[in-house]
């Protein structure tokens, strides 16, 4: 990314959308990562918040000074690496990519991540799973599994409605994609009721108004105060599950960086799906499909050659649309064939034969009327005999000649996937 560095050191002439020129300083942009890669960016200590100094044993304890670079540097310079790792939580041996260039502080520009902080995060790997422990520690492990499976006929009985997706086996299946865990942020809430205390399900209940505030597109001020309201609601409620004996503590990143959701809005603006959702959808194009393509043995050269030929084949494609080829397709001339009227089919054909010496397959040209009449248009066009009676053409043999204009394309599409 050295070259970026001249655009944010000296002044570009640029032409704004309003149509006045600007002088412009350009810097760089939030980063989006899940929490290992914002440590390993960061050069913190697993367990650590790479945005404040809250110490890894007690997160949400207290309020704490956000972390920069100039700080960690002074550190750095101060105590030796084992004192920064064990009491402040940083790799001195870790720069990051940043470093060098100006206005660029990576603790400040780590932006909030909805997917796996809070949608497969606190909802699906600490709420969730919290509410199984306290069923199965409160009534054992034969009744607490029943009031699970009450659970899942619950979540079973939605009925359905836009918008709504229903779970036919309940909450129990085995991998949970975000798409299944906002699904059943809809219906949870209702299907524990009653199971669990009322304590339990005012926590989650404030933390699903928290999720479903940061998640809208347009974030006011008034917004913002019923976020941190919800948020303090949710740190006051889910005391239940320490009380209960479920958990002896709650610092976890992901948990914790649900404090530093206000500020990063205010800098950044609503987060509005720009999360790590957008790299998970290529990780499904990248690896997940071509796995299923391998044949699981060596897999990895084979995944790099499908992703490599896809590629070529998608350049190929890009560059047949730009000369005007690949226009349409056998059933879509065939179609347009179809909608032509009949007495186009009675004009004298054209010289297959063009100008440049290349043949030309003329088009196919039916009668809209499909019938008896319209099945022998389409024999005499393309030269079938007639049937045994000598009545009329073949149906059998219409269909086979689609099918032999299809059967090339077909062929070639397989071999350049092969």
């Amino acid at each position: 990314m050295r070259s970026l560095k001249p655009g944010m050191t000296t002044k570009q002439l640029v032409r704004c959308p309003d149509g006045h020129y600007r002088y412009m300083l350009y810097c760089l942009g939030p980063y989006i990562a899940d929490y290992p890669e914002q440590a390993l960016l960061t050069g913190i200590v697993s367990g650590w918040c790479p945005k404040c100094m809250a110490c890894k044993k007690d997160l949400d304890e207290g309020t704490h000074g956000r972390r920069t670079r100039e700080l960690t540097d002074t550190y750095i310079q101060a105590y030796d690496p084992s004192t920064l790792r064990t009491k402040y939580g940083i790799h001195a041996d870790i720069v990051p990519f940043t470093n060098d260039f100006p206005r660029a502080d990576i603790h400040e520009l780590i932006a909030p991540d909805l997917l796996h902080q809070i949608i497969k995060g606190t909802f699906k790997d600490h709420l969730v799973t919290w509410v199984g422990e306290y069923l199965i520690k409160t009534h054992g492990e034969v009744s607490g599994n029943a009031i699970l499976d009450d659970i899942d006929r619950r979540i079973a009985a939605a009925p359905p409605f836009p918008g709504l997706r229903r779970f036919p086996e309940g909450r129990r299946f085995k991998q949970w994609t975000g798409d299944d865990s906002k699904a059943l942020m809809k219906v949870y809430l209702s299907a524990i009721a009653g199971h669990v205390p009322d304590e339990m399900v005012q926590a989650i209940a404030a933390f699903l108004e928290f999720c479903y505030l940061v998640r809208r597109p347009v974030i006011n001020q008034e917004t913002l105060r019923k976020i941190e309201d919800a948020l303090s609601r949710f740190h006051m409620h889910r005391k239940i599950f320490e009380t209960t004996g479920v958990r002896t503590s709650f610092s976890l990143p992901r948990q914790h960086s649900l404090k530093h959701y206000i500020w990063a809005i205010q800098q950044f603006g609503a987060p509005n799906g720009l999360c790590t959702s957008i790299t998970e959808s290529r990780h499904i194009t990248a690896v997940k499909e071509p796995w299923r393509r391998s044949n699981r043995h060596g897999a990895l050269g084979q995944m790099l050659t499908i992703n490599q030929r896809l590629h070529k084949l998608g350049a190929a494609r890009a560059d047949f649309e730009e000369c005007g080829m690949l226009k349409g397709n056998v059933l879509s001339v065939t179609m347009k064939a179809l909608l032509q009227a009949h007495g186009e089919s009675d004009q004298e054909p054209e010289d297959p034969e063009n100008n440049d010496g290349s043949a030309e397959v003329p088009a196919l040209t039916v009668p809209t009327d499909v019938g008896s009449s319209a099945v022998q248009d389409i024999g005499e066009q393309v030269s079938l005999p007639p049937d045994d009676d000598g009545s009329m053409v073949n149906g059998k043999q219409v269909v086979g000649f689609v099918d032999l204009a299809l059967t090339p394309l077909q062929a070639t599409s397989v071999d350049l996937v092969e």
